[in-house]
């Protein structure tokens, strides 16, 4: 019995897909999913060449009343993840921009209140996934509401903001390439 309610609920889903009445995807999500899973997999077999430093000793936008740190991966000369991570005294945010070509393709932000100073228990966590195309925002998720794709021209600033500050600390911390043996 529990197969058929799942099986007719599966098909209901793909039904609305036949239908239309599912949700058109912008233009080069497609790929942004494939360059985050790329990534995703070089992370997870340590393709990567990593290297952390500060990020607000090169880009003044990053700078944090707490510190800040930087982790950039590159595969030879390519930066595929730049991770920026904020802290103050009433929370941290942490960014992690995803790259495909040496361009953001992805941010995944997560920022968290802390309930008292310098203290992650009871920490609300908010979280945004942030989709670009040629540097344009096409989709703004905040939690687990849903997908934005007609963006604000307030939204389209920020995320323009914090793109050309990931594109300004890769430019001051380039890839180098792999040292030949």
């Amino acid at each position: 019995m529990r197969r058929v309610a799942i099986a007719s609920g599966l098909g209901l889903a793909f039904a609305g897909l036949a239908t239309g009445t599912a949700r058109a995807e912008p233009a080069g999500i497609d790929r942004i999913r494939a360059a985050f899973a790329e990534v995703q997999q070089g992370l997870v077999a340590k393709k990567f060449q990593a290297r952390t430093f500060t990020a607000s000793a090169f880009v003044e936008e990053f700078a944090s009343s707490e510190g800040d740190s930087a982790t950039l991966h590159c595969d030879g000369a390519e930066p595929r993840k730049l991770t920026v991570s904020r802290f103050g005294e009433m929370g941290k945010v942490v960014e992690e921009f995803y790259l495909d070509g040496g361009k953001v393709v992805f941010l995944l932000r997560t920022q968290s209140a802390y309930r008292a100073p310098l203290t992650t228990t009871g920490a609300a966590i908010t979280v945004d996934r942030s989709y670009y195309v040629e540097g344009r925002l096409v989709r703004h998720i905040v939690g687990n509401q849903k997908p934005v794709d007609a963006i604000s021209p307030q939204l389209n600033n920020m995320a323009a903001h914090r793109f050309d500050a990931a594109m300004k600390l890769l430019a001051a911390q380039p890839c180098q390439a792999k040292p030949l043996p």
